[in-house]
């Protein structure tokens, strides 16, 4: 038996010194009131267990943040992408849009500058808004 490093003889002895200055009728009560504290230390020790665990939960958390890799993966989409439209804004609707995601200009200008595909782009929504009637 070992309860706290505390040996059986060890435990006995412990018992037998206690009694010894409590006396008979304290002794139960003394124990009572150690029961009682190890009751609260155990609670207090899971507390802390829970506590610290939560902390480094939100802290792993926090490593794993995908919101920066997710701001940095728009801002390269925004930039390769170009779009472009005309809105009737009485109605409140797009008339017609064009984008360099679309398939004709996307196979045509894969390795382009930005420039040469925002020239398209501007050209595709002129003969869109042609075609829709729009001058």
């Amino acid at each position: 038996m070992n309860f706290f490093g505390v040996g059986g003889f060890e435990f006995l002895l412990i018992i037998f010194i206690a009694l010894f200055f409590l006396g008979p009728k304290n002794l139960i009560f003394g124990l009572r009131k150690m029961r009682l504290f190890y009751t609260q230390l155990k609670k207090q020790r899971d507390e802390l267990i829970s506590i610290v665990t939560e902390a480094v939960e939100i802290e792993e958390l926090k490593k794993l943040d995908p919101v920066d890799d997710i701001k940095n993966d728009l801002k390269k989409i925004e930039s390769s992408t170009k779009l472009d439209q005309i809105i009737d804004d009485v109605k409140g609707v797009t008339v017609t849009a064009a984008s360099s995601v679309e398939n004709n200009i996307k196979k045509q200008f894969k390795n382009c500058g930005t420039k040469e595909v925002a020239t398209v782009v501007g050209k595709l929504i002129a003969e869109k808004a042609i075609k829709k009637g729009i001058k």
